[in-house]
């Protein structure tokens, strides 16, 4: 049951109180004061509260601290549906997987049609290894009135049928699992995970240069940068191009949380390792062009040589937008095939 507006508008009025010891200790001094509406009881502020603060919590990764803001209320809010998804967010991010499927569960047994909690619940089953039951529940969701608004920033039917798509590659079934990422992009184009997985890892699956157990890393791997544990996140990326080196797309996530660090050098050093095995790949040698560029800066005199290069990629690749992007970025104009790329000027003598 959602808090009245009344509790609402009370807790945004009232001057910070949690001097306190926890979240609980708020509805106590609005008690103690005599703010709470009148037939509201403490318990249900203690609820709202408490499930409010786990949110700031959990959105700015703290994810002990906003368990800790729900075992306030554990005895209160067992049977409260804001409080079990809270729950079980939180309890996913600590990789408590079971437990988290646990609250997830509570929920959509209660409320079936709850696309955040059936969504939910279904991606921790594929971590479980529990594919089957993950296709029945994202099945499932898609049969019911919900599915028919918008989730995770795209239509729903669209998210469903990528994620049933993904677990059927992951099951080695090729066919299917095409046939419903091409589904989910024809009813959004803006599923660009969907996108991903038919334009970049259908065709790594065809040619052998990944797996389905890559899969399993990839979804490990960007799971766990969504939830900020980034060290987790480099172990899987690392297990994934070292098992398939041959996938782009592995070096160029694991490049990205070298350069979130900012550790450039690492990162170059990494893309050059890529390109061993990868010659060809423009999007990794623009990459390792850019994490150059980071490393030495723009004006360094050794960077001439990375922006001839990068402005030669441009010459030679003009579909390659994230290297006029990098040119553009530097306030380079962008080479013009049929002219040479202008030289990069001489750095100036010291005085």
């Amino acid at each position: 049951m959602l808090a009245p507006l009344v509790l609402c508008l009370i807790l945004l009025a009232s001057p910070p109180v949690r001097a306190a010891t926890s979240c609980t200790a708020e509805c106590q001094e609005l008690a103690r004061q005599g703010l709470l509406e009148e037939g509201l009881g403490i318990d249900e502020c203690k609820r709202t509260v408490c499930v409010e603060d786990a949110r700031v919590h959990y959105q700015a990764g703290r994810y002990e601290q906003a368990l800790a803001s729900l075992d306030h209320i554990r005895e209160l809010a067992a049977e409260y549906e804001a409080y079990q998804f809270e729950r079980g967010l939180v309890l996913y991010a600590l990789d408590r997987h079971e437990d988290a499927l646990a609250s997830f569960t509570l929920v959509t047994d209660a409320h079936p049609e709850s696309m955040r909690a059936g969504a939910q619940r279904a991606h921790l089953l594929v971590r479980l290894e529990r594919p089957d039951e993950a296709l029945a529940q994202f099945r499932a969701l898609h049969e019911v009135p919900q599915a028919e608004v918008e989730h995770a920033g795209i239509r729903s039917k669209s998210y469903l049928l990528g994620n049933i798509g993904i677990i059927e590659l992951r099951q080695g079934k090729l066919e299917a699992g095409r046939k419903h990422l091409d589904e989910a992009l024809a009813i959004d184009g803006r599923n660009r995970v969907a996108g991903t997985y038919l334009y970049r890892v259908v065709p790594a699956l065809e040619s052998g240069a990944l797996g389905p157990d890559g899969i399993a890393l990839l979804l490990s791997g960007s799971e766990h940068r969504s939830l900020g544990l980034a060290g987790d996140a480099a172990r899987d990326f690392e297990q994934l191009v070292e098992a398939w080196p041959r996938f782009g797309l592995g070096w160029r996530m694991l490049s990205e949380l070298q350069v979130a660090r900012a550790a450039y050098a690492e990162c170059e050093s990494l893309l050059r390792r890529a390109e061993g095995f990868l010659p060809d790949n423009i999007e990794i040698r623009v990459q390792r062009i850019r994490c150059q560029l980071l490393w030495a800066g723009p004006e360094a005199e050794d960077s001439s040589a990375a922006i001839a290069e990068l402005e030669q990629v441009a010459l030679e690749h003009p579909e390659n937008v994230r290297a006029q992007d990098l040119l553009m970025a530097l306030d380079r104009p962008l080479p013009v095939r049929g002219r040479a790329p202008a030289k990069s000027p001489e750095p100036a003598e010291s005085p």
